[in-house]
């Protein structure tokens, strides 16, 4: 009988031939690859949980870290105490008074509490009484009756009372508001 007959190729193996390329190569099916080189869902998802933990950590304790190396200032320490005790007043709905008793070192307040001013070299800050009758002149720094005990009332207020800062032989004096117990602006003639 005669030859069978192949059947026809069709375009894509004339395309192959035509290229130089042998139709048992052109229909194989391509080598199989390994294993996609590369980070799952869940290792992505670790290293942003690491991140974000380390991250928390780090906002969290850089706020204690930054206070602890700094020295707090005495007068910014004085004029965060009188806000407090006034906040405690408010809140308790009753008068309160804070007191010393070593010359401004410790202050006492409320219920036992009590506050240690920070202690800065040459730096000394105290409470003096508003009006400036009974200051005196000591070896050339003024000198003022100093306040020991300052009333703060329910409604915010307190009695009317200056803080003197003394760093070295420069003398500073805030006047507090008795409204708010905050520092009013400094002008040239507030005494």
């Amino acid at each position: 009988m005669g030859a069978t007959a192949s059947p026809p190729p069709d375009a894509r193996q004339r395309a192959f031939r035509s290229c130089g390329i042998a139709p048992s190569v052109a229909r194989r099916a391509p080598a199989r690859v390994g294993p996609a080189g590369g980070f799952t869902l869940i290792e992505i998802l670790l290293v942003i949980m690491l991140m974000a933990l380390v991250t928390s950590v780090m906002i969290t304790g850089s706020n204690a870290l930054f206070n602890s190396s700094q020295n707090e200032d005495p007068e910014e320490a004085m004029l965060s105490l009188l806000q407090k005790v006034r906040m405690q007043a408010v809140e308790d709905s009753t008068p309160l008074d804070l007191v010393t008793v070593d010359e401004g070192q410790t202050w006492f307040y409320g219920d036992n509490h009590e506050m240690t001013m920070p202690v800065v070299d040459g730096v000394k800050v105290g409470l003096i009484k508003a009006e400036g009758a009974n200051a005196i002149l000591l070896g050339g720094i003024m000198e003022e009756t100093p306040v020991t005990t300052l009333r703060f009332y329910p409604d915010g207020t307190c009695d009317p009372v200056r803080v003197q800062i003394q760093r070295g032989r420069e003398r500073r004096v805030l006047v507090i508001d008795p409204w708010t117990c905050a520092a009013l602006p400094e002008t040239s003639g507030a005494r």
